[in-house]
């Protein structure tokens, strides 16, 4: 099939993923953490939608969107789990932030419990990062590594083609891309809980071009009401768009109170 046709039927093919998903910033989306641990077969997630307008010297619009839909089948063979992410900050005509990201995943269980066959579909939009447009489309597998529920390993593997526009001189790129992750929870105590993913994404042609994100949470429960939670992210970028860093990273610390 010559370059044009192939560009052609690639075209077609994220115009209807667009048009699926447009309703709907990081480099990499850490998926892994947002899984829904159930023993329950259904549908299981939230759907969160939030606005804010202010008016002093000029008008501040915020809209925020996010939703996380997982369905698990009756004998816990298959699973799809859908994640949608919006944000929008407009100060008068001017968009200071216009970001949204569609992901779509199917996994099913692959002639044993420990082994799972996983495909997915994915759209980003973040201008601040450089990202006009970024098509995922991929497939692979995921290993558990343990059968305790208080201490849960993971291991994935997947093949990702990758198709980018930027908005820096019409850029474009297409990849091949190896996706490769370790997630991890441990709960020993009622009171306490520890999570992290790390993911590892190089080009296959090019393997001094890679992705690494990492992230991890630690809950801890001080009181029976009170809470303190704290969270670091990290990607770094081997090759990021010029102008775009190679380091970005974000930490956050809270405390709750329940009752």
């Amino acid at each position: 099939m010559c370059n044009c046709k192939i560009k052609y039927f690639l075209t077609a093919l994220n115009f209807v993923f667009l048009s699926v998903f447009c309703t709907i910033s990081a480099q990499v989306v850490n998926i892994e953490g947002k899984r829904i641990h159930t023993d329950t077969s259904g549908f299981a997630g939230h759907i969160d939608l939030g606005m804010s307008l202010e008016k002093n010297v000029s008008q501040l619009l915020n809209i925020t969107g996010n939703s996380l839909i997982q369905y698990k089948s009756k004998n816990s063979k298959h699973l799809f789990l859908f994640m949608a992410d919006a944000g929008i900050v407009r100060s008068g005509e001017v968009d200071l932030i216009n970001r949204y990201l569609g992901h779509l995943r199917y996994n099913t269980r692959f002639l044993t419990d420990w082994l799972k066959w996983e495909a997915l579909m994915q759209f980003q939009r973040n201008p601040l990062i450089d990202i006009e447009a970024r098509y995922l489309y991929g497939s692979g597998f995921r290993f558990k590594l343990s059968e305790n529920i208080k201490y849960r390993f993971y291991l994935g593997t997947t093949y990702i083609f990758e198709h980018e526009r930027g908005f820096q001189d019409n850029r474009e790129e297409f990849n091949h891309r190896w996706s490769n992750y370790f997630s991890f929870s441990i709960l020993p105590y009622d009171n306490f809980t520890l999570k992290s993913t790390t993911y590892y994404q190089p080009i296959l042609t090019a393997f001094n071009d890679y992705r690494l994100m990492e992230d991890i949470r630690l809950e801890f429960k001080i009181t029976k009401n009170l809470t303190y939670t704290t969270s670091f992210e990290m990607i770094y970028d081997s090759k990021p768009p010029a102008g775009i860093p190679y380091l970005i990273y974000l930490l956050r610390n809270g405390i709750g109170f329940k009752f």
